[in-house]
């Protein structure tokens, strides 16, 4: 269920997620510093997107540390 905020544009949203989501989220906000889970959400979604422009114009490759190069498929 959502709820709409009437100071602002926002809307609330409820979550039912496993424990184990749970638990990476928390520690993803613990490794990023992130102010909040709704900080790591936004995040995410920021990088899924950013991810799915670029694989449609072709392939991404990623490049270790060490020179290596490995492709990368996005479904």
């Amino acid at each position: 269920m959502t709820k709409t905020s009437k100071s602002e544009d926002r809307t609330r949203l409820n979550l039912e997620l496993p424990n184990a989501t749970i638990r990476r989220m928390e520690d993803l906000c613990t490794r990023t510093e992130a102010e909040s889970k709704t900080e790591v959400i936004r995040r995410a979604l920021q990088t899924y997107e950013a991810l799915l422009i670029i694989s449609t114009r072709g392939s991404i490759i990623l490049r270790h540390e060490n020179g290596t190069e490995e492709k990368i498929l996005i479904l």
